[in-house]
């Protein structure tokens, strides 16, 4: 028996669209990679020493070679690129507050509705 599953029209749709927004993702953040590179005359090894990545591994992702980043790759740009206050994290850090034992307490007060 097969274990693989059936997705309705609906999640399939859905799942192409996530894929979509994905590759704009990954084509913003390769014009943004090309934009830093032009504004600071700095070649790509330069760059990706900056971020602590192998200068093939941005080179790649700029040109669009790199299809699937993986996060550990799109966050060491992203926070090399913070190192710069180009990017902020104000969105996320408003949650930030929010600790392990209070996520374990709004838990059990979701259980306790159920």
């Amino acid at each position: 028996m097969s274990n693989v599953v059936k997705l309705t029209p609906k999640q399939a749709r859905a799942i192409e669209r996530m894929e979509e927004e994905f590759a704009n993702f990954v084509d913003d953040l390769a014009g943004f990679l090309w934009h830093i590179r032009a504004a600071t005359h700095k070649p790509f090894e330069e760059i990706a020493a900056e971020c602590h990545l192998s200068a093939s591994t941005l080179y790649n992702l700029a040109n669009r070679i790199t299809k699937n980043p993986q996060m550990r790759t799109v966050w060491q740009i992203l926070r090399a690129l913070d190192d710069r206050q180009i990017i902020r994290h104000s969105l996320l850090e408003q949650y930030r507050p929010l600790s392990r034992e209070t996520l374990d307490a709004v838990r059990s007060l979701e259980r306790k509705k159920a």
